[in-house]
């Protein structure tokens, strides 16, 4: 059956069951911060198939527990606090995906790892974090100023769990 978005989609395809995306780019509140609760494979179409997040969410968040397969998609503009488009703490095993100007204020510009992850022939491109500048203790006429924050980490990846990276490109 084919669905208008990957909420539906998602939400429709059943434990162990297979979703296919076909071409197009998906956007909007229907097609980003997707929570993925139970075991599942995502499809695309290769490059032809676009999920833009237009910088307002994380694509997915995968729970602990779960494992998932995406393979074939370019996850491009997410925006979140730890892992732009994806945040993972479950199992993730990703193929063929190009993950380009993803955005996290904090860790993870592109991925936010706790969990275990695989990424073969994956390419991370212009992926960020954006937290702070490493400002200065105040100026002769404000002594007292603050620290600005640190910068963040991972810009493409962020792992504290399990990572396994085969012929992928980080730039």
């Amino acid at each position: 059956n084919p669905y208008a978005t990957l909420s539906k989609g998602i939400q429709e395809t059943s434990e162990n069951g297979t979703l296919y995306v076909t071409s197009g780019t998906y956007s909007g509140s229907l097609n980003n911060g997707l929570t993925i609760t139970q075991n599942i494979s995502i499809y695309g179409n290769g490059s032809d198939t676009i999920i833009d997040a237009e910088g307002n969410n994380y694509i997915f968040y995968i729970n602990s527990g779960v494992a998932v397969t995406i393979q074939d998609l370019t996850l491009t503009k997410g925006n979140n606090g730890y892992g732009g488009a994806i945040k993972n703490e479950g199992t993730l095993t990703l193929s063929n995906c190009d993950f380009e100007n993803n955005t996290a204020t904090t860790s993870g510009g592109a991925i936010y790892n706790t969990g275990t992850l695989y990424l073969t022939d994956c390419t991370l491109t212009n992926n960020t974090t954006t937290d702070g500048a490493n400002g200065e203790d105040g100026t002769e006429s404000n002594p007292d100023g603050q620290d600005g924050s640190d910068g963040g980490s991972g810009g493409a990846i962020y792992n504290t769990g399990t990572i396994t990276l085969t012929n992928c490109t980080l730039t």
